[in-house]
């Protein structure tokens, strides 16, 4: 039994509501729209909907889940061959993942992240900075999604949580409360490729996050 199965949901959906459910699917090399699709369709297996899971758009951008109601949040990141859908009734949800690869670490951490940040980039080993670059970027993208402003408004500059160790631990995603009014968490759940959640969750305590990944349904 998965964990939360057999527990309250989230307005229908299947999600468990005493957490945030994330799903990662491999989709491979598509357009957006079928990216959207795979994690959609694999979203609604593994959360056991009762119906598909179709998207719609708040006015101001924000995705929600069409005929499930205000309560259920979402978020949606996809692109280089993966997906990844957050679904859960805590509060707005930001979901991002990014598939490693060569870029000058050094030289846009030091353009786009705080002094700080890019000092910690710096000094990961050459073959680790992009990864460490990629773990930064996908935490910001993450919090301005939950924050609903995207990477505007300085956001790039606002600081995010380094890892104590590189690459970090093992084990599941999870959240931790951070000076900003957000609940923070990221994982390496494949190698060369990191996932960042947020979510707003007022004064209750950080989510626990249920991974869920579908690796082998579209391998190409």
């Amino acid at each position: 039994m998965s964990a939360g199965q057999g527990a309250r949901t989230s307005a229908g959906t299947g999600a468990p509501a005493d957490r945030v459910t994330v799903v990662l699917v491999m989709t491979g090399r598509v357009d957006a729209a079928t990216a959207r699709a795979r994690v959609l369709s694999a979203a609604a297996e593994e959360l056991g909907s009762p119906r598909p899971l179709r998207l719609a758009h708040e006015p101001g951008g924000r995705p929600l889940l069409r005929g499930f109601g205000p309560r259920v949040r979402v978020s949606l990141s996809h692109g280089r061959g993966y997906a990844a859908l957050a679904v859960g009734a805590y509060g707005p949800l930001g979901v991002d993942v990014e598939v490693v690869r060569p870029v000058p670490a050094e030289r846009l951490a030091a353009r786009w992240f705080t002094a700080a940040e890019a000092d910690w980039i710096g000094r990961r080993r050459p073959g680790e900075r992009a990864g460490a670059y990629f773990w930064v970027w996908t935490q910001k993208e993450a919090a301005g999604k939950a924050h609903g402003t995207g990477l505007s408004t300085g956001a790039l500059r606002a600081p995010v949580p380094l890892p104590e160790r590189w690459p970090p631990a093992g084990g599941g995603l999870r959240l931790r409360r951070t000076p900003d009014g957000l609940c923070r968490g990221g994982r390496i759940p494949v190698p060369g490729v990191v996932l960042a959640l947020a979510t707003v969750a007022g004064r209750t305590p950080a989510p626990p996050v249920d991974l869920r990944l579908r690796l082998d349904v579209h391998p190409g």
